[in-house]
Parts: structure tokens; C-alpha cells; sequence
């Protein structure tokens, strides 16, 4: 989806590449918001999806060994939302971007 094109920047194969957890489990959707966070232009894209999946990947360790995209979504308010602030552009660009994947994958 770069500049408006009609396929993702990342596929979910190469997400499924980068993204793995030798101690912890991710779920389809945790991949899937990794691959909304990397496809996002202007945020960092991987780089940034690195880093919320390291947050998330200690906060796994810590917890039930399992990573989903609840806990990315947790891991990304911590990294994107400065202390004392209810919401974020930024979420909402990543959300949009989802979007847009999905409705390409639809075929629509």
C-alpha cells in the first residue's frame, strides 16, 4: 500500500518471517496488527512494529507465554501515547491501514 498502491508493503509471510517467538506463541491476529503497524507509512514501519512486538514479547514472557493483538495494541499505547493522553492519531492511522489491507484482500 505504498503511495496508495493495491498491495501491502510487507506481506503476512515476511511478517510471519520477522516476527517469531521462540518462548511465546503469536496468535493470526497479532500478525495481522504487525503487518497493519509495518504497512503504515510515515510511523517507522517495521522498525516501530519491532519495537511494539518487543514490549509485548516481555510482557508475554512475564505473563501466559502468548502474544495477541490485544497485547500489541496495550504494547502500542505504551510506545505511541505519551503519559496522560486518552488517544492517539497514530493508533488511528494504524487501524486505517488495516482497513485498507483487509478491504484489498476482499477484493474490494
Amino acid at each position: 500500500m505504498a503511495g496508495g498502491g493495491d498491495t501491502p508493503i510487507y506481506s503476512i509471510a515476511e511478517v510471519r518471517a520477522l516476527f517469531r517467538g521462540d518462548k511465546v506463541r503469536l496468535t493470526s491476529d497479532a500478525y495481522d496488527y504487525l503487518q497493519d503497524v509495518a504497512c503504515t507509512v510515515g510511523l517507522g514501519m517495521l522498525g516501530l512494529a519491532a519495537t511494539i512486538f518487543e514490549k509485548a514479547y516481555r510482557s508475554a514472557l512475564r505473563g501466559r507465554k502468548l502474544i495477541d493483538a490485544a497485547l500489541l495494541k496495550s504494547a502500542a499505547k505504551r510506545v505511541l501515547i505519551p503519559a496522560g493522553h486518552l488517544e492517539d492519531e497514530t493508533l488511528n492511522l494504524i487501524w486505517h491501514t488495516g482497513e485498507r489491507r483487509r478491504k484489498m484482500a476482499m477484493g474490494g
